[in-house]
């Protein structure tokens, strides 16, 4: 679980808990400075292209941060759950996420208030960064977590989405009894790409699940769409790397996770 040292997420931890309920987790608590935004920018050419962020912890940081780390110990001593805190200022913070996730199960963080002195563009394109750097399964929850009645996976026919479909599952077969909904949302086909296979294979690990092609303005209809499933929980192929395909990247993956609309899993390999 990874916060920032402004933010102590309810979310994030009530996630974990739910998961400790079903099964015991180790919960590894990643607590990273604050970073004052000075500069933000994309090179081209010969450069690597993407964002670069320079951080500048600010002063009362450590104070801040001791507070949190002893909340989190309380509230997993509480819980009756394993844990363990790491705080390390001496790398820069996405290298320590990339580090930390290639020994983790899956990184947890708040979509809401993760890195929010950002600003909402800035904090934007930080947490999509951060979905590049990691090295294993992202989830992102709002503050206000609740526990999903309903599971979306967004399947685009590729390799990704089949992927992050056999993480999801491995990683969490509590929601196995849940309502699913496998949705393929690009136009580039008449029906859903190897419905037959697909099918097959994720009724194996869903018990309820219904499978359909969506067409709808993601950037009109998504918030209305969403409303009628309750509390749902989306599940996502990569953010980055190859990355999504158009319809994904550029609308209803980044629509969800601009507006905080609902918990998002991503995987990538």
């Amino acid at each position: 679980m990874a916060f920032d040292g402004r933010h102590f997420s309810n979310g994030v931890f009530e996630f974990a808990k739910q998961m400790n309920r079903y099964q015991p987790v180790m919960a590894t608590g990643l607590f990273l400075p604050s970073i004052d935004y000075v500069e933000l920018y994309y090179s081209y050419g010969g450069m690597p292209a993407g964002p670069v962020f320079v951080q500048q912890p600010l002063k009362d940081d450590d104070e801040i941060i001791n507070e949190n780390i002893i909340r989190f110990t309380d509230l997993c001593a509480d819980n009756k759950m394993k844990f363990s805190v790491h705080k390390d200022f001496t790398r820069h913070v996405l290298e320590k996420i990339k580090q930390e996730s290639r020994f983790g199960d899956v990184l947890v963080l708040s979509n809401s208030s993760f890195y929010t002195n950002l600003g909402d563009d800035t904090h934007d394109a930080y947490v999509e960064n951060v979905l590049r750097t990691t090295e294993c399964p992202v989830m992102l929850v709002s503050d206000d977590y609740k526990t999903p009645n309903n599971i979306i996976i967004a399947y685009d026919g590729s390799e990704r989405s089949v992927y992050a479909i056999k993480q999801f599952a491995y990683l969490f077969p509590e929601f196995k009894s849940i309502h699913t909904l496998l949705v393929y949302f690009d136009s580039g086909h008449e029906g859903v790409p190897e419905r037959k296979a697909i099918e097959e294979f994720a009724s194996l690990h869903f018990d309820k699940l219904s499978i359909f092609k969506l067409k709808i303005n993601p950037k009109k209809d998504l918030e209305n769409w969403l409303s009628n499933y309750g509390n749902p929980l989306l599940v996502s192929g990569s953010f980055g790397r190859s990355g999504f395909s158009e319809m994904f990247r550029k609308s209803f993956i980044a629509e969800v996770l601009h507006k905080h609309l609902v918990p998002v899993f991503i995987a990538h390999k």
